[in-house]
């Protein structure tokens, strides 16, 4: 079978034939995230290594930057347009 097809089947990248999840019923929400520590039948490891998430980490931190920098320069650029139409505002009014 192919790689896509184990990914589908949730069988094990390595062989393709034992399984990664130890309960094959999706609906036993209880034990549904369960999973072998390595492969029945070809002893591969299904952890992950060390610095796995790294990668995302990065990412993740430099997109929120971004989104947080943006923000509030458009949250600025707003306050400053009410604050001078509410000068104006108060000017022709007193």
């Amino acid at each position: 079978m192919s790689a896509l097809g184990n990914i589908i089947s949730c069988k094990c990248p390595n062989c393709g034939d034992a399984y990664v999840f130890t309960n094959q019923n999706p609906y036993n929400l209880w034990h549904l995230a369960d999973m072998h520590q390595n492969c029945p039948k070809c002893g591969k490891s299904f952890s992950k290594e060390p610095g796995f998430y790294f990668g995302a980490m990065y990412v993740s931190y430099g997109l929120t930057s971004g989104i947080v920098i943006v923000f509030s320069q458009c949250l600025a650029g707003v306050l400053t347009l009410l604050h001078c139409h509410l000068l104006a505002l108060l000017q022709l009014l007193f």
